[in-house]
């Protein structure tokens, strides 16, 4: 205070004016600050909402792409044809070895394509040694084969040959054209499959599968999945995405129509998550069989992910975009999975506790 009356009236009026400057600025700095954090926030809000729209915009046409993709494929002339010629050879093999004829020139030996001993054992073998390992990654629990083991004479016969003597690895088991085992389906197959083959790697779909309408039996697919010539109403299908899917279109009995089944586990597929397509396939107004596409996982992860560009996108650091089911459970994987995926994990699995 001494110090104050020692000011000349000036003096006085210049710190005051200054104190009221500093208060000013203060003030108005506060206040723009305000501003613009909060213009800063609605920008990036603002982005974000853009970024969803697009990102659902660019899932409801992939689906969109999709669905016209399955339909126009079960109305082709040359799947139509596969189709029938499948389902002919498949049922006649199967009669084959469901009733057995005798050859009189082979000393009344039954003339079928019946599996030894040893080639059902090495199907086994497949089954426990490189199906169930694989399996045993995805499912609770400790798997064994006997569930697992397809139960008709058909679906092992043609496991064993397109699968389990099959020399390619498991994830290009398609490269086999012909199995050499002399059937008339095999010559069908070496017919018809590269075509069918080169149609599911131009679109890049995981697999595709034709089954008979009447029966459920798969009586075709690429990938050759312990699915292959079983029936989706039964073994591995059961409760499957592939399942529901052949329902749903059989019952409708309608051309020109599709179906979608979700993810979910999917047993043949080593029971990783997979999502489904289908359509119906005519014939002279006859519903023949069920055409289903098993979708590319990898290209919807591209979609959500902007290619794993996410810097580019504005979303910096952190920021992500995810698919999300109606059950709330992710379809696409988180950044941070593919990132830093142990620290992802331990981040689920929450801190540690220490004694």
């Amino acid at each position: 205070m001494k110090f104050a009356s020692q000011l000349s009236i000036q003096s006085k009026l210049m710190v005051m004016l200054l104190t009221v400057s500093i208060a000013s600025i203060l003030v108005i700095g506060f206040v723009g600050y305000q501003g613009g954090r909060e213009a800063l926030m609605q920008n990036l809000s603002a982005q974000m909402s853009q970024l969803r729209i697009t990102r659902t915009r660019q899932i409801v046409d992939y689906f969109t792409d999709l669905q016209n993709q399955v339909v126009t494929l079960a109305e082709d002339p040359s799947l139509m044809a596969a189709t029938i010629a499948f389902q002919t050879t498949f049922n006649q093999l199967d009669d084959q070895l469901k009733n057995p004829q005798p050859d009189t020139q082979l000393n009344n030996q039954p003339d079928q394509p019946n599996l030894s001993p040893q080639e059902l054992s090495q199907l086994w073998l497949f089954y426990q040694q490189s199906f169930i390992p694989r399996l045993a990654e995805n499912v609770e629990g400790t798997p064994t084969v006997k569930p697992y083991f397809p139960k008709s004479a058909i679906a092992r016969y043609l496991q064993y040959h397109y699968i389990a003597a099959n020399s390619y690895p498991v994830e290009s088991k398609s490269r086999l054209e012909n199995p050499e085992d002399g059937s008339e389906y095999s010559k069908i197959h070496r017919q018809f499959h590269p075509f069918l083959r080169d149609l599911s790697e131009r679109f890049q779909y995981q697999n595709l599968m034709l089954i008979d309408s009447k029966t459920g039996n798969v009586i075709y697919e690429v990938a050759k999945q312990v699915g292959f010539a079983t029936s989706v109403t039964q073994d591995s299908f059961v409760n499957s995405g592939v399942a529901a899917l052949f329902k749903t279109l059989k019952d409708r009995g309608e051309p020109r129509t599709f179906a979608v089944a979700d993810f979910n586990p999917f047993r043949p597929n080593a029971g990783k998550p997979a999502a489904f397509v289908g359509a119906p396939v005519f014939r002279e107004g006859n519903l023949t069989g069920i055409l289903v596409l098993q979708l590319p996982v990898d290209q919807i992860n591209r979609i959500m992910t902007g290619n794993s560009q996410w810097p580019a996108d504005g979303l910096g650091q952190t920021g992500e975009t995810v698919l999300v089911g109606p059950d709330l459970l992710l379809r696409s994987p988180s950044r941070f999975l593919m990132e830093e995926p142990e620290g992802y994990f331990q981040d689920l699995e929450g801190p540690k506790r220490f004694p």
